[in-house]
């Protein structure tokens, strides 16, 4: 049998390192070059301190570290940088090629992919198990989608999960404001003679204030798995289900979503976040069309029935023994998999379906269930997932998962 290959040219292939180690190490070169100053400001200003012997020695080595870093950052941002290519995908394999000599990355190593609709063609990124992360400009949303279900990876069955773009400014306003709190205090220690103490509470009501700046002025992360959306604004993050959810747009700027029963919920992204917004929505509309059927009937052997979660447990056991009820006996184990990475699929029945699975087979769930884990959105029920197909005590992790969807009036199992 001839295995299938899709290739994709592209104009702009991009590989970023783990956690986009260009910008870090920049942050560093920045940082190393500023801390001299610091302690010099913050010792000798806020406290008064004489100069100690290692100011000379920490001064020195800070300065020779920020260019060497720099420049490290600077090889990164070019190691990183977009470049025409082409991308192959067959089911075991992705082969990418950027000008450099090709390189072979096993199926096995695919965590996960997405798709972004661009002005023209789409931008297709696969996420690689060793952190690295590689971006594709394609001809079309049809084509990166086709190369995704050739390495097996569903168009709705992959969390989706962006951070929007910062505002320039807002580094650059906490640094500055940072600098100024430092200037002040050390102004007022001169101007006062206030003591050492009053110098350290200043220090920290200003790094108090600096790090609020910064968190409440972060930019929204916006995730789309198999269970809901979850997106977290400044310091609060927020949780929808898919059955809580009737539709999604993007009206300049904004995200909207909104609640069954007509509610709106507006998420607003920086200036230069449009990219991202798109992708957001293009993932959500994915989700609501996939999570528009659930199995109905079959999948109330997986109600819980308000049983505490050991016995719930063990009758989720009993599901694939052919041992529930004469009229209809047994959910298959394609039936339980179908539930467990379904979008739309209610939290209760997919926990459900995890502990049956794993009662059926541990070894063979395993996998599985870490897989169901990592599509979805919110980090309650994927620690309850992992839990299961760890096989640790899951009962904490399992109720505060099923605390995530408003509670719906049980019928009491027949007996």
């Amino acid at each position: 049998m001839i295995e299938e290959r899709v290739t994709l040219e592209s104009s702009a292939v991009a590989v970023h390192r783990p956690a986009f180690a260009s910008g870090w190490l920049g942050l560093a070169s920045f940082a190393l070059f500023l801390t001299p100053f610091a302690i010099m400001m913050v010792g000798g200003g806020l406290f008064g301190m004489s100069q100690p012997w290692w100011w000379a020695a920490c001064g020195k080595i800070c300065w020779w570290s920020a260019p060497i870093v720099g420049v490290l950052g600077v090889v990164a941002r070019i190691q990183e940088r977009s470049r025409p290519g082409r991308l192959s995908a067959t089911g075991t394999s992705i082969r990418i090629e950027r000008g450099a000599a090709p390189e072979e990355v096993p199926r096995g190593m695919l965590l996960g992919g997405t798709v972004t609709p661009l002005d023209a063609g789409a931008q297709l990124s696969l996420e690689l198990g060793d952190g690295r992360m590689v971006r594709a400009q394609v001809p079309s949303v049809e084509a990166a989608e086709r190369a995704l279900e050739t390495l097996g990876v569903a168009p709705a069955g992959r969390r989706f999960k962006t951070a929007m773009r910062s505002g320039s400014h807002r580094i650059a306003f906490g640094v500055l404001g940072a600098i100024v709190l430092i200037l002040a205090a050390a102004f007022l220690k001169s101007s006062l003679e206030l003591g050492a103490a009053a110098g350290g509470i200043w220090l920290a009501l200003a790094g108090a204030t600096i790090v609020s700046w910064l968190g409440a002025t972060r930019a929204p992360e916006i995730a789309v798995g198999a269970d809901g959306v979850r997106w977290r604004e400044a310091w609060r993050p927020h949780f929808l289900p898919w059955s809580a959810l009737a539709g999604a747009e993007v009206n300049g700027l904004w995200l909207v979503l909104t609640r069954q029963g007509g509610e709106k919920i507006e998420i607003r992204a920086p200036g230069g976040g449009e990219q991202e917004l798109r992708a957001a929505l293009h993932a959500l509309e994915k989700g609501l069309a996939a999570s528009q059927t659930e199995g109905g009937a079959r999948t109330a052997l997986l109600d819980r029935h308000g049983r505490p979660v050991d016995q719930w447990r063990a009758a989720l056991a009993r599901v694939g023994e052919g041992d529930v009820d004469y009229r209809r006996t047994t959910l298959s184990r394609p039936e339980l998999v179908e539930v467990l990475t379904a979008h739309g699929t209610r939290v209760e029945h997919r926990l459900g379906a995890a502990m049956a699975l794993r009662a059926a087979d541990p070894e063979a769930a395993g996998g599985l269930l870490r897989i169901a884990a990592e599509r979805c959105a919110d980090p309650r029920v994927r620690v309850a997932l992992t839990k299961i197909a760890e096989g640790e005590e899951e009962e904490a992790a399992v109720l505060e998962a099923l605390a995530t969807e408003p509670a719906k009036r049980e019928a009491a199992p027949r007996t």
